[in-house]
């Protein structure tokens, strides 16, 4: 087994026996920032699944103590060189920990190669070298592939022991929500990534899609990015008199306190019970012992001089992550904890413009539209498939989004663009304004409801005709007038393909179907979460025919639809937003009964071409 990089800190690592009856076990690594003449400073710790001998752990060198039995980690030799080798006695072993003994300073092991005879042994840090992740699905598209690609050691030459146990820190909590859901959307692949220059480096390629906000250039680009309701919220609160303050938190303990007890549930639960205890300081170590680009951070706001809201973030590099973010119960609904957030933005981008992206653990899909889930989507914490090295490199060229902001790539628009462009958000708003729009409501099976949908649309637009095809590549087989308007329903669209038909299908429409057209189209508006297939990683190896029968979603159709709609339950509202800039606008919504679901599609969408 090999672990490519490891910080040895208090908290042990394990190493965990999965089968068999270990006998021995060796460790080769480069110990870095260990003390000068420094000895005993670090141990395996060994748990047993029953209890040896004394005299049996005495034979092979194992002391047993009130915390359990341990052998010291050897002084590495003067060249940094670690080799050693630990003999078992004959009582099944459950796992192996490392972690530092009688010092506070972490240690760091490199390239660490773990030989295990007898047994199979495994951890949350060991380097798979046959995933190449250059060789999944993302990476074999003609573009980029839809990545967040991080450095989490962005200036490793100046950076103490400290702050690889900070990075350590990244992991642990991923890898704690990981064991805590216990599925495929959460957990990682340690894996290898190939750079252009021919080199490669240890990546983690996560599985699921971490809520993550992307810091952009600017903060009227942040401002611009969570739409007008956040917008209204940070403008409500900043009128009710709520500033941002850059203080010592320290000074402000007694108040933490206060906001933390405000409240007796967060989230529907209990708080926890070190919240009902006032602390003694905000930043503990090891995170106040990094350099200045591994660390954690305060950002406050205030009404009258009292704190009222807080968040602290951890800093890993390219990347950071909320710790804490709390508001007091009695100021929430004036719109704090949206100006908190987007005055920790415009922060960041000020004093850390090395900070690509902070993370606020993952998405809540379950709960899109309300609670936690909705505030993170709201202040622009997003899912993203991400990828994090724990080496010094330029992962900037994986950076690639589906729907990234390009305007800083737009040329200067000359008045006759800009003239189309009036013209073309006119269109929108008329069309947005006008009562012939399709009513919502809910029908028996989908023929029903292309039967109400053309029957309101025959009624405005007598002269259009009617025009049934298979797909997109069908109707632009015939010859549409361009002078005319039609009716188009599309009767073959394949559930598999329905996001490039978002996508690309109705772009490639542009040419084909005349202005001021209707669209009709199978459409998936509240998607099955609880059954996922998993189309992504190593998961997408896996042969479609063992995915258990009648799974109605796939992770691609997750991550499309939060990605374009920023929900996973859509209301009209979404699904507008959604079309919003493009060739199309909504012109309805008819839901399916779901019992009498089409091809697992639950609805029909119209959409009029605008242009």
């Amino acid at each position: 087994m090999q672990i490519s990089s490891l910080a040895v800190t208090n908290r042990p690592l394990w190493i965990n026996v999965q089968e068999g009856y270990l006998e021995k076990i060796t460790f080769n690594a480069k110990v870095h920032f260990w003390p000068v003449n420094a000895k005993s400073i670090a141990l395996f710790l060994i748990e047993f699944e029953g209890t040896p001998e004394q005299e049996k752990l005495t034979e092979v060198g194992i002391t047993s103590s009130a915390v359990g039995a341990y052998v010291y980690l050897n002084s590495p030799e003067l060249s940094g060189d670690l080799q050693q080798t630990i003999v078992l006695p004959p009582t099944k072993v459950k796992r192996i920990g490392i972690q530092l003994w009688n010092t506070q300073e972490p240690l760091l092991l490199v390239n660490l190669a773990i030989v295990a005879f007898g047994a199979t042994v495994s951890s949350e840090y060991s380097l798979s070298s046959d995933a190449v992740v250059n060789g999944f699905n993302e990476f074999k598209a003609e573009i980029r592939p839809e990545l967040l690609a991080l450095s989490l050691m962005a200036q490793e030459n100046s950076c103490n022991a400290h702050c690889h146990a900070i990075c350590r820190n990244w992991y642990e909590t991923m890898d704690d929500v990981a064991r805590r859901h216990g599925t495929d959307d959460a957990g990682r692949v340690n894996g290898v990534l190939s750079l252009e220059d021919g080199t490669t480096i240890p990546v983690s390629l996560f599985n699921g899609t971490p809520a993550m906000l992307r810091i952009p250039e600017s903060h009227p680009n942040y401002l611009e990015k969570i739409g007008d309701k956040a917008r209204n919220m940070i403008r409500k609160a900043q009128r009710q008199g709520y500033v941002y303050k850059k203080v010592d938190p320290n000074d402000h303990l007694d108040e933490v306190l206060a906001i933390r007890i405000s409240d007796p549930e967060r989230q529907g639960k209990p708080i926890p019970e070190y919240y009902k205890v006032r602390p003694t300081q905000m930043i503990d170590a090891p995170f106040s012992n990094g350099c200045e680009r591994h660390g954690e951070d305060f950002f406050g706001v205030f009404k009258d001089g009292r704190l009222v809201a807080y968040t602290t973030i951890f800093f890993y590099g390219e990347l950071g992550q909320v710790n804490h973010i709390l508001g007091h119960v009695d100021h929430l609904q004036e719109g704090v904890m949206n100006l908190l957030v987007s005055e920790m933005v415009k922060e960041i981008i000020l004093t850390r413009p090395w900070v690509r992206a902070i993370n606020y653990l993952y998405p809540h899909a379950s709960k899109a539209n309300s609670g936690i889930g909705l505030f993170k989507r709201s202040i622009g914490f997003l899912p993203e498939r991400i990828l994090v090295s724990n080496r010094t490199a330029d992962l900037s060229q994986y950076n690639v989004h589906p729907i990234a902001d390009t305007s800083a790539l737009v040329p200067q628009i000359t008045s006759e663009k800009k003239a189309v462009r009036a013209s073309t958000t006119k269109a929108a708003k008329v069309a947005a304004a006008e009562a012939e729009f399709v009513p919502q409501g809910k029908v028996r099976n989908r023929e029903k409801a292309i039967e109400l949908a053309l029957r309101h649309l025959n009624t405005n637009h007598q002269q259009q005709e009617v025009v049934r095809c298979a797909s997109p590549s069908r109707l632009a087989e015939r010859e549409l007038d361009q002078s005319s308007a039609y009716t188009v329903v599309f009767d073959d669209i394949r559930f598999e393909q329905f996001t490039d038909f978002l996508s690309s299908g109705l772009k490639n429409l542009r040419k084909t179907v005349p202005k001021e057209s209707f669209l009709l189209l199978d459409f998936k508006r509240k998607p099955d979460i609880k059954h996922v297939i998993k189309t992504t990683g190593i998961a997408g190896l896996i042969p479609r025919f063992f995915h258990t029968e009648g799974r109605r979603v796939n992770q691609g159709l997750l991550d499309y639809l939060s990605k374009r709609f920023k929900s996973l339950d859509l209301s009209m509202g979404d699904i507008k937003t959604g079309f919003k800039g493009s060739d199309y606008v909504v012109a309805g919504m008819i839901d399916i009964e779901g019992q009498s679901l089409y091809r697992n599609f639950d609805s029909l969408l119209i959409l009029r071409k605008i242009r």
